[in-house]
């Protein structure tokens, strides 16, 4: 965390944890390895508690596993989802984009989906 504060356009912040102020957020999304092949949390616990209080919801991009990051939002009554639509969703696009539209959206979606393990 350099502690830097860029501006991608007029609507568009990203700050370090340590920098935030604002905690009000409807969703919160994990998207590091944390937890992927440990028990860490993304950031400290108490920020992570913070930050999901008055959040809804609480995603993590990894899937096939409750990771501590979804394990900590559960436990403070947050709905919480995995990567694994990401994941889906991710394929159905790049298989749009290999076959060149060949088949539609939703035939692909359903065998991609039966074809998803676990």
């Amino acid at each position: 965390s350099s502690g830097r504060f860029v501006d991608f356009d007029s609507s568009i912040v990203c700050k370090t944890w340590d920098e935030l102020e604002d905690f009000k957020y409807d969703i919160v999304i994990n998207t590091t390895s944390a937890g992927l092949k440990d028990d860490d949390l993304p950031a400290p616990k108490e920020f992570l508690e913070r930050l999901l209080l008055d959040s809804i919801c609480a995603i993590d991009v990894i899937y096939g596993k409750e990771t501590p990051f979804l394990r900590l939002a559960k436990s403070l009554g947050k709905t919480t989802i995995d990567g694994a639509d990401m994941l889906l969703g991710q394929g159905v696009l790049a298989n749009e984009l290999f076959v060149g539209s060949m088949f539609d959206r939703e035939s692909i979606l359903h065998h991609m989906k039966q074809s998803f393990l676990f």
